[in-house]
């Protein structure tokens, strides 16, 4: 008898301990908390999801190679909101002109190589 209690609290403690920690995993707080400087990020993210809806795109805010995150959120939080918007349009734009560049490239090259 005893054994069987002291088996069902061990049973509960452990399936509640993985509740707890499926918990902490899906939490968005716990999230957020982790994200340390980040959350000064999101008034560029929600602006940046917008111009992605309005550009059919889809940007993000990322580390580049040899920075830190503290790095990127100090250079874009160095911005104001328009001046980021101003940023991502340029970025687009050369984006665009790239695609446009690479898309007239392919062309050339198939047109070189058709044969008669």
């Amino acid at each position: 008898m005893k054994k069987r209690i002291v088996t069902s609290i061990v049973l509960l403690f452990f399936l509640g301990s993985m509740c707890v920690e499926v918990f902490i995993h899906n939490s968005n707080y716990v999230y957020a908390e982790n994200k340390d400087g980040l959350n000064d990020l999101i008034p560029y993210e929600k602006e940046l999801e917008s111009l992605n809806k309005e550009w059919g795109t889809n940007y993000k805010l990322q580390v580049e190679d040899g920075n830190t995150e503290q790095e990127m959120v100090e250079y874009f939080t160095s911005m104001s909101i328009e001046e980021f918007r101003e940023y991502i349009k340029d970025v687009h734009e050369l984006d665009v002109e790239s695609r446009e560049k690479e898309q007239i490239n392919t062309n050339i090259k198939v047109e070189e190589n058709s044969f008669p």
